[in-house]
């Protein structure tokens, strides 16, 4: 089924009503995304109002150049794509499985094929990707997209064919597709992980558990504020005895920030006897593969 929305903000709350799950969160809920966790799609449904603010700011850039990317592509491809905004697919059975296309091919109401574009600017990241159609199935260079990929076959049953189209920091385009038939039972896995994950943790409001992200430190903050109620000196603030197992627990805190200040200190220290090895030269071969390059900024990095 599809809904179309006028704006920006009112496609955002549709798309956490009824706790709904669309294609970027599942990465993060399955804690292999690089551009979030549990706690970002938690969050979203359980803070929305700063989470939005967010979501406008950091994918401002990419939601711009999806109609440049597309037509890039389908006038390589002599095809005819569909830009669509502000929209959202919703699986007719399952209504909290929804996608947010951004091309498609076929009837609106029933497309048979969708693109889902990405402006790459990182060149690292880009650097690495196969050329066209030569995406290994099972190592992505960003596992995100292909998972969001198998998302949207869950939410719009009639697409055939996914492709991922990306925009390369030197205006390359490339693409890698999908077909419905080769990822049938991955997509069933998928869904039923991320339903039980949405019972469990997001419709209960359960934290998910503590990570290392930054979300998850948000999130901490947000459920545990200070009293607002504190007196002003700290030696008249409440105190009580920790458990033996609080104990540890916060000991252990204490051990790994010093460790790492400790690391911290030794590589400051390393860093200042390797800079004047350089020389003039702007990297040092390490063996077996592994090298070192020092940049005009004096910034040493290693690569194993």
């Amino acid at each position: 089924m599809l809904r179309q929305y006028l704006t920006n903000d009112a496609w955002l709350q549709a798309r956490r009503q009824n706790f709904a799950i669309g294609a970027s969160d599942v990465s993060k809920i399955l804690g292999v995304s690089a551009y979030g966790s549990p706690w970002s799609v938690w969050l979203a449904h359980h803070r929305p109002a700063e989470e939005d603010n967010k979501t406008r700011e950091h994918f401002a850039l990419g939601h711009d150049l999806e109609p440049v990317t597309l037509r890039a592509y389908a006038r390589r491809q002599g095809i005819e794509i569909t830009h669509m905004d502000h929209a959202i697919y919703t699986h007719p059975k399952v209504d909290w499985v929804q996608m947010s296309p951004d091309g498609i091919s076929g009837p609106t109401d029933a497309p048979t094929a969708h693109y889902e574009a990405k402006a790459c600017m990182s060149a690292a990241v880009a650097g690495k990707l196969p050329p066209d159609e030569q995406m290994p199935g099972d190592d992505w260079t960003v596992p995100d997209w292909r998972y969001q990929m198998l998302w949207q076959f869950a939410a719009c049953p009639t697409l055939q064919t996914n492709t991922l189209v990306v925009l390369l920091p030197w205006f390359e385009v490339r693409a890698y597709t999908l077909h419905r038939v080769d990822v049938a039972d991955e997509i069933k896995d998928l869904v039923w992980s991320v339903a039980q994950w949405r019972k469990d943790t997001l419709m209960p409001g359960t934290p998910p558990p503590p990570d290392a992200s930054s979300d998850c430190k948000a999130g901490i903050d947000w459920l545990h504020p200070a009293p607002d109620d504190w007196a002003k000196k700290t030696d008249d603030r409440p105190r009580r005895d920790a458990t033996p197992e609080e104990a540890d627990l916060i000991m252990r805190y204490a051990d790994a920030r010093d460790a790492e200040a400790a690391a911290k200190t030794q590589a400051a220290a390393l860093r200042n006897q390797i800079v004047p090895l350089f020389g003039e030269h702007y990297q040092l071969n390490l063996g077996d593969g592994a090298r070192a390059t020092c940049d005009a900024r004096r910034i040493i990095k290693v690569k194993r």
